[in-house]
């Protein structure tokens, strides 16, 4: 008997160890293709759609099947690991997900990085006008949707009702979800 929530981790002929893992799901519905989520060692997920047949009667059968599947696979360009071939949206042809994350991130800093130094440039210069308070509000739509961002420069620091007053003329079910930052001194106020 199958199990309803079958894994099974094997090596490729070429070295590769995969998991594979098959959702209790495909027990219920026969479509005649799966989705199986195989993964490496490198912790590279994917989803492999290929025809299956309710045929198999053993865990045996499942398992032969199961490695004799064709999976892509391919060397990291970065860290030289053999791993499954995939690309996505965000991951390149022949990275893994663990490089994949450093590239990420490092192209994440530079940008937080460069947006500091706008957001740093933008408030010096609301001092000069003679404006010392900056104060970011989160706008939750009564209505539902979206939350967004609203920044505001103030001359001296706003009241508790003059921030909800803004944030109820702007249809805000939620009144205190804002921070005021003192420029002179970069302290929350």
């Amino acid at each position: 008997m199958i199990k309803r929530d079958f894994s099974h981790t094997w090596k490729t002929p070429t070295g590769l160890e995969v998991k594979a893992d098959i959702p209790p799901y495909v027990w219920m519905y026969n479509r005649g293709t799966i989705d199986i989520d195989v993964s490496d060692a490198r912790e590279c997920d994917h989803r492999v759609k290929t025809p299956f047949t309710m045929d198999l009667n053993s865990p045996e059968e499942l398992i032969k099947w199961l490695e004799e599947l064709k999976i892509a696979e391919s060397d990291c360009k970065i860290c030289k690991a053999h791993i499954i071939h995939r690309e996505s949206e965000y991951r390149q042809a022949d990275e893994c997900d663990i490089c994949c994350k450093e590239r990420l991130s490092a192209e994440w800093a530079v940008e937080n990085a460069q947006r500091a130094k706008e957001e740093a440039a933008e408030e010096q210069k609301m001092v000069k006008k003679g404006y010392f308070f900056k104060t970011v509000a989160w706008v939750h739509p009564s209505r539902g949707g979206d939350d967004y961002m609203m920044v505001w420069f103030s001359v001296s620091k706003p009241t508790v009702a003059q921030v909800q007053k803004i944030l109820k003329k702007e249809g805000s079910r939620v009144m205190d979800d804002y921070g005021t930052k003192d420029l002179r001194t970069g302290k929350v106020a």
